[in-house]
């Protein structure tokens, strides 16, 4: 009897810490889902702004059409990648968005022009501004996918991972810009 009541008390304590695990597993995987939100609602927002920078900079005809068209492809393959949650492609389009839209912003200071029109100011700004919440955002999605993937690698969450199939994220890595 006392053998049956340790074996179900042992049976008890497992259980309870095997539900403590698969919660614990489950809270990590909508942290990473809230923060996928959050960072792909921005990326939107920013790929909204996009064409007005783009077409401010055609009607000074002073840039590089090869950077603009850059930008114009890498806001196609940053949408794709959002849909198809393609974190690699997308870590590779922001990084070339990145490139051809710094290349711009350095050639608007030689145009004092392009300092006076008051709505590619307030663009500039507004962009600087989404690029800034980008990069914030994307610390914290990369923090919730480091949390998760150290969770579901030490043991014994690893056993409960693997049977309920909670698997390791990957990081949003922005490649070097062109």
């Amino acid at each position: 009897m006392t053998f049956l009541l340790a074996l179900l008390g042992l049976l008890i304590f497992a259980s309870y810490f095997g539900i403590r695990i698969y919660n614990r597993l489950v809270e990590l995987r909508n942290e990473i889902d809230m923060a996928c939100v959050s960072l792909e609602t921005l990326l939107t927002e920013r790929n909204d702004e996009l064409p007005k920078f783009v077409d401010i900079c055609n009607n000074y005809r002073q840039y590089d059409s090869t950077r603009l068209q850059g930008i114009t492809t890498a806001r196609g393959a940053i949408r794709s990648a959002l849909i198809s949650r393609d974190y690699v492609a997308l870590g590779n389009a922001e990084g070339a968005l990145r490139g051809h839209f710094n290349a711009i912003m350095a050639l608007t200071e030689a145009y004092p022009q392009m300092k006076t029109d008051k709505t590619f100011m307030q663009l500039k700004l507004r962009l600087h501004e989404l690029e800034e919440s980008i990069e914030d955002q994307r610390s914290i999605y990369n923090n919730a996918i480091l949390a998760n993937n150290v969770q579901v690698k030490t043991f014994p969450d690893n056993l409960i991972a693997r049977k309920f199939h909670f698997d390791n994220g990957k990081l949003l890595k922005i490649s070097t810009p062109v």
